[in-house]
C-alpha cells in the first residue's frame, strides 16, 4: 500500500482532495516525512490543519532571509523559489501568470509576507 493511500485511510480524506494532497507533499516532500503522519493523532481536521499551518509557519521562517538570496535561487529555479516564497505549492500555469521580475516579486511580498501568490500577481497587474 502506498503511503498516501495509508495516509488516506488514517486521516479519512479522499484521495480525490487534490489540493489537501498537494499541499501535504509540498510540506512533507518525502516519503519518510509523510510516513511520520501515520504515527500522529489528529482528532479533528481542525487539529490536522492547526499542526499543517505549524510546519508551514516554520517552513516560512526558513525560507529566505534576503534579497539576494531570493534573487539567486530565482535564477537557478523559478517554480521551486516561487513555491518557497510563498508556501503553497504551485502548477506551471499559476508561475506563467507571474509577467514581473524576481525583484518587483520580491517587493510586493515583503510588505505582506502572509500574501498568497496569487493576490502578489494581481497587485502586480492591477494594483490593487
Amino acid at each position: 500500500m502506498e503511503v498516501s493511500e495509508s495516509l488516506s485511510q488514517h486521516l479519512n480524506i479522499s484521495l480525490s482532495a487534490t489540493a489537501f494532497w498537494s499541499e501535504l507533499s509540498f510540506l512533507f516532500p518525502s516519503n519518510e516525512e509523510q510516513k511520520e503522519l501515520l504515527f500522529m493523532n489528529f482528532d479533528t481536521r481542525r487539529d490536522l490543519q492547526y499542526f499543517l499551518s505549524i510546519t508551514r509557519a516554520k517552513k516560512r521562517e526558513n525560507a529566505f532571509k534576503t534579497k539576494d538570496n531570493f534573487l539567486l535561487s530565482y535564477k537557478e529555479s523559478k517554480k521551486t523559489t516561487i513555491e518557497q516564497l510563498f508556501q503553497q505549492p504551485l502548477n506551471d500555469f499559476m508561475t506563467n501568470q507571474w509577467t514581473g521580475t524576481a525583484e518587483d516579486m520580491w517587493s510586493i511580498h515583503s510588505k505582506d509576507e502572509e500574501m498568497g501568490f496569487m493576490d502578489c500577481v494581481r497587485l502586480h497587474l492591477f494594483g490593487k
